[in-house]
Protein backbone atom coordinates (compact mmCIF):
# COMPACT_ATOMS: atom_id res chain seq x y z
CA UNK A 1 0.00 0.00 0.00
CA UNK A 2 3.01 2.47 0.73
CA UNK A 3 4.09 2.03 -2.65
CA UNK A 4 1.30 3.86 -4.33
CA UNK A 5 2.55 7.11 -2.43
CA UNK A 6 6.30 6.59 -2.97
CA UNK A 7 7.83 9.13 -4.55
CA UNK A 8 9.75 8.02 -7.20
CA UNK A 9 13.76 8.16 -6.77
CA UNK A 10 16.06 10.27 -9.23
CA UNK A 11 17.85 7.27 -10.51
CA UNK A 12 13.82 6.04 -11.11
CA UNK A 13 13.19 8.82 -12.82
CA UNK A 14 15.97 8.57 -15.41
CA UNK A 15 15.40 5.03 -16.09
CA UNK A 16 12.11 6.00 -17.14
CA UNK A 17 13.27 8.92 -19.26
CA UNK A 18 15.66 6.17 -20.98
CA UNK A 19 13.30 3.57 -21.86
CA UNK A 20 10.73 6.13 -23.24
CA UNK A 21 13.67 7.92 -25.01
CA UNK A 22 14.56 4.24 -26.44
CA UNK A 23 10.69 3.93 -27.39
CA UNK A 24 9.73 7.05 -28.98
CA UNK A 25 12.92 8.35 -31.09
CA UNK A 26 15.54 8.54 -33.64
CA UNK A 27 18.95 7.58 -34.06
CA UNK A 28 21.57 9.86 -35.57
CA UNK A 29 25.94 9.88 -35.49
CA UNK A 30 27.11 11.80 -32.74
CA UNK A 31 30.45 12.25 -31.47
CA UNK A 32 31.99 11.22 -27.69
CA UNK A 33 33.77 14.52 -27.17
CA UNK A 34 34.98 13.20 -23.43
CA UNK A 35 34.22 11.31 -20.68
CA UNK A 36 34.80 11.71 -16.79
CA UNK A 37 34.11 9.28 -14.40
CA UNK A 38 30.33 7.96 -14.98
CA UNK A 39 29.90 11.16 -17.33
CA UNK A 40 30.14 10.90 -20.98
CA UNK A 41 29.91 13.65 -23.31
CA UNK A 42 28.95 14.07 -26.62
CA UNK A 43 27.96 16.15 -29.89
CA UNK A 44 25.22 15.52 -32.29
CA UNK A 45 23.49 17.66 -34.94
CA UNK A 46 19.61 17.72 -36.03
CA UNK A 47 18.36 20.12 -38.39
CA UNK A 48 21.62 22.37 -38.85
CA UNK A 49 21.10 22.73 -34.48
CA UNK A 50 24.32 21.39 -32.74
CA UNK A 51 23.87 20.29 -29.51
CA UNK A 52 26.24 19.63 -26.92
CA UNK A 53 24.94 17.00 -24.01
CA UNK A 54 26.19 15.03 -21.34
CA UNK A 55 24.70 11.80 -19.78
CA UNK A 56 25.27 10.33 -16.53
CA UNK A 57 26.29 6.70 -16.72
CA UNK A 58 26.10 5.33 -13.23
CA UNK A 59 22.44 4.60 -12.91
CA UNK A 60 23.28 1.84 -15.82
CA UNK A 61 24.36 -1.19 -14.49
CA UNK A 62 27.80 -2.20 -16.35
CA UNK A 63 28.22 1.02 -18.22
CA UNK A 64 31.33 2.32 -16.43
CA UNK A 65 32.84 -0.88 -17.68
CA UNK A 66 31.54 -0.51 -21.21
CA UNK A 67 32.91 3.00 -21.21
CA UNK A 68 36.30 2.05 -20.16
CA UNK A 69 37.67 0.57 -23.47
CA UNK A 70 35.31 3.35 -25.58
CA UNK A 71 37.57 5.89 -27.75
CA UNK A 72 36.61 9.53 -28.59
CA UNK A 73 35.22 9.48 -31.78
CA UNK A 74 31.87 8.57 -33.33
CA UNK A 75 28.61 7.34 -31.50
CA UNK A 76 25.15 6.73 -32.63
CA UNK A 77 22.89 9.27 -30.49
CA UNK A 78 18.92 8.36 -29.73
CA UNK A 79 17.38 11.65 -29.35
CA UNK A 80 13.38 12.59 -29.05
CA UNK A 81 11.95 13.97 -32.22
CA UNK A 82 9.68 16.67 -30.06
CA UNK A 83 12.46 17.77 -28.16
CA UNK A 84 16.15 17.07 -29.80
CA UNK A 85 18.32 18.11 -26.72
CA UNK A 86 16.71 15.13 -24.84
CA UNK A 87 18.75 12.36 -25.92
CA UNK A 88 21.18 9.28 -24.94
CA UNK A 89 24.15 7.23 -26.04
CA UNK A 90 23.79 4.17 -23.93
CA UNK A 91 21.07 2.57 -21.85
CA UNK A 92 20.18 -0.48 -19.73
CA UNK A 93 18.89 -2.33 -22.98
CA UNK A 94 20.74 -0.34 -25.64
CA UNK A 95 24.02 1.32 -26.96
CA UNK A 96 25.01 3.31 -29.33
CA UNK A 97 29.21 3.11 -28.31
CA UNK A 98 30.94 1.71 -31.36
CA UNK A 99 32.78 -1.99 -30.37
CA UNK A 100 35.66 -3.11 -32.09
CA UNK A 101 36.66 0.68 -33.24
CA UNK A 102 40.65 -0.30 -33.33
CA UNK A 103 39.69 -3.11 -36.18
CA UNK A 104 37.88 -0.65 -38.24
CA UNK A 105 34.46 -2.23 -37.88
CA UNK A 106 31.41 -0.20 -36.50
CA UNK A 107 28.63 -1.44 -34.68
CA UNK A 108 26.44 1.22 -34.53
CA UNK A 109 22.96 0.74 -32.24
CA UNK A 110 23.58 -2.62 -30.73
CA UNK A 111 21.09 -3.95 -28.71
CA UNK A 112 22.73 -5.49 -24.93
CA UNK A 113 21.62 -8.90 -24.74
Amino acid sequence: MFKLFRRATPEDRERARLDALLKNSRSIEGTLTDKVESLVYFTYEVRGVTYHAAQDVSVIEGAVSRLGSQNLGPVTVRYSTTNPANSMVLSQSWSGLNQNLSQGTNYYAEPIA
